[in-house]
């Protein structure tokens, strides 16, 4: 994704919170992890957010995001997350704690990965998941999406196209039993947040 942004959904989740992204190319698989790491200090207080990049923009980000706010620490993690057992090991040598409530945040992410690889990482993630983390994920861009912009000239670039109910399925498949779709509306009236228009796919263990 372009602007990937990872905070922990609650006081409980804010020893770490993890997020996944992709550039929109679909050749630079980058993401962020924010939580509670090793020296960080009280995980009430202080939220580490990793950064899970292949590198090529982290001065792009940090010019647009410019400096994080005092509660929360950022932490730069080069890794390929079309490698998932790399990246999770990448995380965790940045100081990840995998024993504590993670926010797994994967916003436009798994359309531009293989099925194999997409499933690999999310049951990955899922291993990696203490009891009261999040699992909040974007679902690729339909067939018949992607058809109707290519019939207007419009080329996406992702690997995977599906139905909301195929990624639901995947995500269910890989150990996040509870799973559910949640529309963008849904994630609008709920939270006051404005976003995109995505279909989420959100869990919890």
């Amino acid at each position: 994704m372009d602007d990937a942004a990872a905070t922990a959904p609650s006081a409980e989740a804010a020893g770490n919170a993890a997020s996944a992204g992709v550039s929109g190319l679909g050749d630079d698989h980058s993401g962020r992890a924010g939580g509670g790491g090793a020296g960080s200090g009280d995980a009430a207080a202080v939220v580490t957010v990793f950064e899970l990049d292949s590198g090529s923009v982290e001065t792009l980000k940090t010019s647009v995001l410019g400096r994080p706010p005092p509660h929360v620490r950022r932490v730069f993690v080069r890794a390929d997350l079309a490698q998932p057992e790399q990246a999770l090991s990448a995380l965790a040598a940045a100081g990840h704690d995998a024993s504590r409530p993670t926010a797994f945040v994967a916003e436009g992410l798994i359309g531009y990965l293989s099925p194999e690889a997409g499933d690999d990482l999310l049951c990955r993630l899922r291993s990696a998941a203490a009891p009261g983390s999040w699992l909040v994920l974007t679902v690729p861009p339909s067939p018949s999406w992607r058809d109707s912009l290519a019939v207007r000239g419009v080329r996406l670039h992702h690997v995977t196209y599906e139905e909301p109910e195929q990624t639901l399925a995947r995500a269910r498949t890989q150990g996040w039993d509870t799973a559910q779709l949640v529309s963008t509306e849904a994630v609008r009236v709920k939270y006051g947040l404005e976003t995109q228009s995505f279909i989420y796919v959100l869990a919890r263990t």
